[in-house]
C-alpha cells in the first residue's frame, strides 16, 4: 500500500512538472512576455517615425563613435523608401562610451536642442560635422555655434544642457543600456531582437523588410474619432493668426490626418485619433511647444527667461503637462507668452471661444456644424 502511494505521488509530481514545463515554455515564448518593457517605446523615448508600426528599431548610440556615424545616414535614407514609409519607427536611446570623452556632451546638447523641438535636426548635425566638434577644444562652444545654426534660444540652450533633468535623462539611457549587457556602439534591437549590425543599405533594408513580413498585421479597426477644442495663442499680448494658408489643412495639402485646423478657422483643433497631444498638434502646423520654449515654424523661438514665460491653460486652469497633454473633446486651450505677472492672462482666458460643442455636435441648440472637407487618408472614409 505504501508503495503504490509513493508511486502515484511520483505520477502525479512528474504530470505537474511536465505541465508546469509546458506551460513555462509556451508563456515565455508569447509575444508579449518576449519583449522585455525596455526594449518598448517609453513615453521619453526619441521617435521618428510611425510610434505605432509594425516594426519598432531601438538603437542605442554614442555620438562620438564613428561606426554611429556611418549608420545614421543609412537609417536616415531608410525613411525614404516608399514601401517602409510609416512602417516602421526609430527610436534613439543615449549609450556614451568611456573613451569619447565629448560623447556625454553632445547627448546633452542633443538633449538641450530637443527641448526646444529640434532634437532630430541636432542628431544629424552632430553626426554630419563628428570629426569636427571631437576635435575641438572647446566643444561646449562648438555645440553652441550649432544651436545658434538651428534657430535655437542660445540662453536656454546652455541652461537645458547643464540641466539635471538633461543628466538624468542621459544616464537613464546609459543604465537601461548597461541592463540590457549593451557593450558596443551602435546596438540595433528590431521588435525586441538584437541584431548584427547590417553590412550594407541593402542588408538594413531586407532585415526591415523580414520583420515587416514576421510581424502580425493590424487587424484592429480604429475606432471612428471625432474630437474638437477651441483654441488660442497670445505670443506678448497678440493673437497668432492660425487662419493663413500654410496652417490649414486642405484637399490639396494635408498637414496631418490625425490632427489639424481647416476651413480658414485657426480656432477649432480637429482630433481623429485618440491619445492625440497638443505637441503633435504643434508638430502638425511646424511648430514645437514644450515646456519652456514655443518655437515657430519660421524657427523663432519663445522661451521662459526673466520676466517673460510661456503659459498653457486647459478650461481655465494652468497646466503642467505641456506638449503630453492628451486632447480631449470640448477642451477650451489657451497658449500664451508674455510677461510672469500679466494681467491680461484672464482676459485670454476668457478670449477661448465654445465652439467646440457645435462641430462635435454636443450642442444641437446651437446650430449645425458647417460641413467639413473630406480630409484623404489611407483608411479612411468619406
Amino acid at each position: 500500500m505504501i508503495k503504490k502511494v509513493v508511486v502515484y505521488t511520483i505520477t502525479i509530481a512528474v504530470v505537474i512538472g511536465v505541465l508546469f514545463g509546458a506551460w513555462k515554455l509556451s508563456s515565455s515564448s508569447s509575444p508579449s512576455s518576449s519583449k522585455p518593457k525596455e526594449l518598448m517605446i517609453a513615453q521619453n523615448d526619441w521617435v521618428k517615425g510611425n510610434k505605432n508600426a509594425q516594426v519598432v528599431i531601438i538603437e542605442y548610440s554614442d555620438f562620438e563613435c564613428p561606426a554611429c556615424a556611418v549608420y545614421a545616414p543609412v537609417a536616415k535614407k531608410l525613411f525614404e523608401e516608399k514601401e517602409l514609409k510609416n512602417r516602421f519607427a526609430l527610436v534613439y536611446r543615449h549609450f556614451p562610451l568611456q573613451q569619447h570623452l565629448a560623447a556625454v556632451p553632445a547627448a546633452y546638447a542633443a538633449e538641450a536642442a530637443g527641448k526646444q523641438g529640434k532634437f532630430w535636426e541636432m542628431h544629424d548635425m552632430l553626426f554630419e560635422k563628428q570629426e569636427e566638434w571631437s576635435k575641438a577644444s572647446d566643444v561646449k562652444k562648438t555645440f553652441l555655434a550649432y544651436a545658434r545654426a538651428l534657430k535655437l534660444n542660445e540662453e536656454q540652450f546652455v541652461k537645458d544642457s547643464e540641466s539635471s533633468p538633461t543628466r538624468e535623462r542621459v544616464q537613464n539611457d546609459l543604465n537601461i543600456g548597461n541592463r540590457l549587457q549593451i557593450n558596443a556602439t551602435p546596438t540595433f534591437f528590431v521588435n525586441g531582437e538584437q541584431i548584427q549590425n547590417p553590412s550594407s543599405y541593402e542588408e538594413f533594408k531586407k532585415i526591415i523588410s523580414a520583420a515587416l513580413a514576421k510581424a502580425p498585421p493590424i487587424t484592429q479597426k480604429e475606432e471612428n474619432v471625432h474630437i474638437h477644442a477651441d483654441f488660442k495663442m497670445y505670443i506678448n499680448g497678440s493673437v497668432f493668426d492660425l487662419t493663413q494658408d500654410k496652417y490649414q489643412t486642405s484637399e490639396e495639402k494635408e498637414a496631418s490626418s490625425s490632427v489639424h485646423i481647416h476651413d480658414k478657422n485657426g480656432d477649432i483643433v480637429h482630433a481623429h485619433k485618440k491619445g492625440v497631444t497638443i505637441g503633435d498638434f504643434f508638430r502638425s502646423i511646424g511648430m514645437s511647444f514644450a515646456k519652456d520654449c514655443l518655437t515657430l515654424d519660421n524657427g523663432k523661438n519663445y522661451c521662459n527667461q526673466t520676466g517673460m514665460k510661456l503659459k498653457f491653460f486647459v478650461n481655465g486652469k494652468e497646466n503642467i503637462t505641456f506638449e503630453t497633454y492628451e486632447i480631449k473633446d470640448l477642451d477650451r486651450i489657451l497658449v500664451s507668452y508674455g510677461p510672469v505677472t500679466d494681467p491680461t492672462v484672464q482676459k485670454q482666458i476668457d478670449s477661448v471661444g465654445d465652439r467646440a460643442c457645435i462641430y462635435s455636435e454636443k450642442c444641437p441648440e446651437r446650430g449645425k456644424p458647417p460641413d467639413e472637407e473630406c480630409i484623404g487618408e489611407l483608411g479612411g472614409k468619406c
